[in-house]
């Protein structure tokens, strides 16, 4: 009894394969059969075209590419500026990235994982109040080396220093150092220059005087 079951049900899964395999037979011949026809077909029309057919075809496909790839683009551009597509290669998507770059790179705060302590003032001595400065220091060298008379205290140069060539105009003689200057003090073989200089210039004075 169950042989004859058995029998049976695999008989009717055959028999089931067999109406599936024929269907689909069936159904891919038809389609093949629709294939060749359709291309036939066209391929009899465009036999059957003639010149001013082709070149109403060509017109219409030209028309159809350029308002897909450039007018449509176009009008959707100026009708929604903030949904157009952007690529990734556009001159300005490329320009926003270098500068998101650059601004990541050099404005990025990166914190120091160890510990800055705050540096105390440094504590000097009294004395250090009235050493001068190294660029005090430096000037008044520069002066001592470009005006040597500045830095003889009391000297009198050689030039009038007046508007009027006449009556030169004539600076007072003073024993105290110029505060420009570095020197502190000066020696016997100075003050004997300082002298001379002093009867120099008045003696000079005193000639161009006579002369008026």
């Amino acid at each position: 009894m169950n042989e004859r079951k058995r029998k049976e049900e695999f008989q009717r899964k055959m028999e089931a394969a067999t109406v599936i395999q024929r269907s689909w037979r069936r159904w891919k011949r038809h389609r093949d059969m629709l294939m060749d026809c359709s291309k036939m077909s066209v391929h009899k029309k465009r036999l059957r075209a003639t010149q001013e057919e082709w070149e109403r075809q060509i017109a219409a496909l030209t028309i159809q590419l350029a308002w897909r790839k450039f007018f449509r683009r176009k009008l959707l551009r100026a009708l929604h500026p903030n949904r157009r597509q952007l690529l990734m290669w556009d001159p300005e998507i490329v320009a926003l990235k270098q500068q998101a770059l650059v601004h990541y790179i050099y404005n990025e705060h990166i914190e120091a994982p160890f510990w800055h302590p705050t540096l105390r003032p440094a504590i000097r001595p009294l004395w250090t109040r009235f050493i001068p400065s190294a660029a005090a220091v430096s000037y008044n060298f520069a002066v001592d080396q470009y005006y040597p008379w500045m830095a003889r205290a009391g000297a009198i140069p050689d030039f009038p220093l007046g508007s009027d060539p006449v009556t030169p105009a004539v600076i007072p003689a003073t024993n105290s150092p110029q505060p420009g200057s570095v020197k502190s003090g000066c020696s016997e073989r100075s003050s004997q220059r300082r002298a001379g200089s002093r009867a120099a210039s008045r003696a000079s004075l005193e000639r161009g005087s006579g002369k008026n």
